[in-house]
């Protein structure tokens, strides 16, 4: 992947990157719309909540706890917990945008989700000294908030129509497995995406999702052990 020599060029490869990635995004919105709209939400109250949470698989434990009756505090900590891994990501980024200003950081921080994170920290390992690395991860990341606000519209307001029959569920893991297979480039990416998914189907049974922090975090450690070896 080449350096950008203008901000604009940043930013436009940036949308240009992630537009592979979109028709991931709108089948996972539009499962959260048709949830959203099950369990009472309204679809203006569904888009806020979009907008303010930014992460879908947040916002589907959110909405399975409220149809469930589940308190305001309960539902908070377990969207929270979810989310716990979005600390790993700005934490790993942060060598990389520490030069820039504190409101470059916040800015790009609200946007941090899985596809921003997998593009942004693919290119700064790659390029770690290139100029306009903000632009590029804003260009991406707008692209993941426009789309992701759209489909979940979209099943928001046309959930009732969407025939259950389509399966939108399955095109989720398949999204995800397109973004994580071609950040696998060494040995050591690949120990760490086995360990990963080793530790996540065996502690996929604890509550509020912890066994995902807990696979992040596995697969993150063997990483940087494996990477100190082969220095």
């Amino acid at each position: 992947m080449e350096t950008f020599k203008t901000k604009q060029e940043a930013f436009i490869t940036g949308i240009r990157h992630f537009a592979p990635i979109v028709p991931g995004v709108i089948p996972f919105g539009l499962v959260y719309g048709v949830a959203a709209t099950a369990v009472g939400i309204t679809p203006l109250q569904g888009i806020f909540m979009s907008i303010v949470v930014l992460a879908g698989a947040a916002q589907l434990v959110a909405i399975e706890l409220l149809g469930s009756g589940a308190a305001a505090w309960i539902i908070i900590l377990s969207a929270t917990m979810v989310n716990l891994r979005f600390l790993i990501y700005s934490a790993s980024l942060t060598p990389y945008l520490k030069p820039y200003s504190l409101w470059w950081r916040i800015g790009l921080g609200y946007f941090i989700t899985d596809q921003p994170y997998a593009l942004s920290i693919a290119y700064f390992t790659e390029h770690p000294d290139a100029p306009h690395k903000q632009w590029y991860q804003l260009g991406h990341s707008l692209m993941l908030w426009f789309w992701w606000i759209v489909a979940c519209a979209m099943g928001l307001f046309l959930g009732d129509f969407i025939p259950a029959e389509w399966g939108l569920t399955f095109a989720i893991p398949l999204m995800f497995i397109g973004i994580a297979v071609p950040a696998i480039k060494n040995r050591t990416f690949l120990v760490a995406a086995v360990v990963s998914a080793i530790v996540a189907l065996f502690a996929a049974p604890l509550p509020n999702n912890f066994g995902l922090i807990i696979a992040v975090a596995c697969g993150m450690t063997v990483g940087v052990l494996i990477g100190d070896d082969e220095e």
